[in-house]
């Protein structure tokens, strides 16, 4: 009993949750995904984020390397059919600086794109792995791209939009990029445990 109770009672509201969701709408994947962004940084996450993009959107997604001095132009991936362009942002989790970091991801790569690439820029997407919330700076900034820019949409593309991304791809492509995870029908078939469950959220 004590494990259950150390959970507390969203654990188990969340777990009841995923017992009457059914087949059909199985978010169990969601878990492995937020540790993923947490553990992914640095180049590994800007891969990460290219091998989705190109399993949801094949060709159309053009993955970006830099070349020499060249550099990539600000520009970390790119969506043909909408111009959109990607910059990538694999923090450290929880890491001192990390509103200084992205904030300075934000002003280099955007005005890299704006003075090289703005003719095939439609969308710019500051795309990042932080999952316990932006700074306050980041939106801040984010607004005032807008105000001067407004030619261009603004967006974040963090963990609600890999999610959506995710659950657009099959089963099996979930779990070559998360692993293999427990499904909703794997707690359904738990009959014990599902009526403990729903006892102690009938009775809470």
């Amino acid at each position: 009993m004590a494990s259950w109770k150390y959970s507390g009672y969203s654990i188990r509201r969340r777990f009841y949750t995923n017992y009457c969701m059914g087949y059909e709408s199985d978010t169990s994947w969601h878990w492995l995904l937020e540790l993923k962004l947490r553990r992914t940084i640095g180049n590994n996450f800007q891969s990460f984020f290219s091998d989705v993009m190109e399993a949801r959107y094949g060709e159309n997604f053009v993955r970006i390397k830099p070349y020499g001095k060249l550099g990539d132009s600000g520009c970390d991936g790119y969506l043909q059919s909408d111009g959109s362009v990607y910059a990538c942002y694999g923090a450290q989790n929880d890491a001192a600086g990390s509103a200084a970091g992205i904030i300075s991801k934000m002003k280099d790569d955007f005005a890299k794109v704006l003075e090289k690439l703005p003719d095939i820029m439609n969308s710019w997407h500051m795309t990042h792995n932080i999952v316990e919330g932006l700074p306050i700076e980041a939106l801040a900034l984010k607004k005032s791209f807008e105000e001067k820019h407004c030619e261009v949409s603004f967006h974040f593309f963090g963990r609600p939009k890999f999610v959506e991304i995710l659950d657009a791809l099959t089963e099996d492509q979930r779990i070559t990029f998360l692993g293999a995870y427990a499904r909703n029908s794997d707690y359904i078939e738990l009959s014990p445990v599902r009526s403990y469950l729903t006892e102690l959220v009938v009775n809470k």
